[in-house]
């Protein structure tokens, strides 16, 4: 009986000693890394786990939009590069920062996870694209699975790409004239000097500035607003935080510059360009690759300001977008009036469907027979109605090419 007490005590010391030797370590790292890894799961569930999203993939397919493809994919690059440069200066600081948990013998692990979470966002695109092309199995038209798996062999070839760049780029850059500078794998120096980590961040900023600054400015809110100040603000804060990270005078004056050049511009680009204009020519899955993109750049410079400053800038920033969202202060959302024509006269139904039948491409295949007409009602309000009427739309479709110009109305609640 004693024996048995003494190994089973054995095999839990034995337990023990491993999750404190192997195991702990690495959750510790991945809990440092927790703003890239955040970020790159975030964009594991939005590119395959979300039904809007395949259904993004389809309407792309079925439009064949080309352009839509490439800026989608172009932008999914730039965001795992995000994830993966996030993730590597955090671990070139991991030893300065927490050195009581950093062991020289997982060396490997630390260089290697970078570049694994680098590749979920690139990898989930691959991924949702062939999820996509599986759902039109039934289709007779093959042209859209075609594209879907296209796109797909793409992204999976920069996928094998992209890591073979990041681990050979100083052998490919070491002899050019213009970016040898990169060609270094050392702390503060090249691609993880401070120079290119001011570029870095305010590249950032300064897209979130162009993107934001027009839907607030068309949401007629007061030229006060606190989205309006909020975002320059970030821009100047970061740049704060920047200009006090560096070691000589001509660094500051750098820093002043590119913080100054990118408000100016973002100022002037924001105010003239319409709201609308770049998610209409990017797309929904750009814009939400830049939105990720901007989210790892800007959580991971706070967060890496907070483990040198001992300041909790996330959690004070968390607190700030709780207490402004229960005060309405970041409200955009108001309803906009429109005044009414006096002479305004509602087109009579009986009319408005001559009209629409007459005018329909396939009468003439029902000249002997009754023309199928469609009323559709869609339940709920708002989203929900529009995306399961689409969804339901899309599929009818897909087994009647013809059925769209069938629908003579469409009901739903507002």
């Amino acid at each position: 009986m004693m024996a048995e007490i003494d190994n089973e005590n054995k095999l839990i010391q034995r337990i023990s000693n491993c999750f404190e030797s192997q195991l702990k370590p690495i959750v510790q790292f991945l809990i440092y890394l927790r703003v890239p890894l955040t970020i790159a799961v975030a964009s594991w569930y939005f590119y395959t786990q979300i039904d809007q999203t395949i259904e993004v993939y389809r309407v792309i397919a079925f439009d064949n939009n080309v352009a839509q493809a490439v800026f989608s994919t172009v932008f999914v690059v730039l965001l795992s590069l995000g994830v993966w440069f996030a993730a590597r200066l955090h671990e070139k600081c991991y030893e300065d920062r927490l050195p009581e948990f950093y062991k020289p013998k997982f060396d490997c692990l630390y260089k290697n996870v970078p570049r694994l979470l680098g590749a979920i966002p690139l990898g989930s695109l691959a991924y949702g694209t062939w999820a996509t092309q599986k759902t039109l199995e039934n289709l007779s038209n093959t042209n859209p699975k075609i594209f879907l798996l296209v796109w797909m062999f793409s992204n999976i070839l920069l996928l094998l790409i992209l890591p073979y760049l990041i681990i050979k780029r100083i052998e490919l850059l070491k002899y050019s004239k213009f970016l040898g500078s990169f060609a270094s794998n050392k702390r503060g120096e090249g691609l993880f000097g401070q120079r290119f980590e001011n570029i870095f961040v305010n590249t950032a900023c300064f897209v979130f500035i162009i993107l934001s600054l027009p839907m607030i400015v068309a949401a007629k809110d007061s030229p006060w607003s606190f989205g309006l100040i909020a975002v320059f603000l970030l821009l100047v804060f970061f740049n704060v935080a920047l200009f006090s990270w560096q070691n000589t005078l001509k660094s500051r004056i750098i820093v002043v510059r590119t913080c100054s050049i990118s408000l100016l511009a973002s100022l002037a680009l924001g105010l003239m360009m319409p709201p609308t204009f770049l998610p209409d020519l990017l797309g929904s899955i750009s814009v939400v690759a830049i939105s990720l993109t901007i989210l790892v750049v800007v959580f991971s410079t706070i967060y890496d300001w907070g483990l040198q400053t001992k300041i909790p800038g996330i959690t004070i920033l968390i607190v700030l977008i709780v207490v402004s969202s229960n005060l309405n202060l970041n409200d955009n959302h108001r309803f906009r009036q429109f005044s009414k024509p006096e002479n305004s006269v509602l087109p009579a139904l009986e009319s408005s469907f001559q009209q629409w039948l007459a005018n329909r491409p396939d009468l003439d295949k029902f000249s002997n027979k009754p023309y199928p007409v469609y009323i559709a009602a869609a339940q709920g309000g708002g989203i929900y109605a529009a995306y399961h009427a689409a969804t339901a739309f899309t599929k009818l479709t897909e087994y009647f090419p013809s059925f769209p110009q069938h629908i003579f109305a469409i009901s739903r609640a507002y």
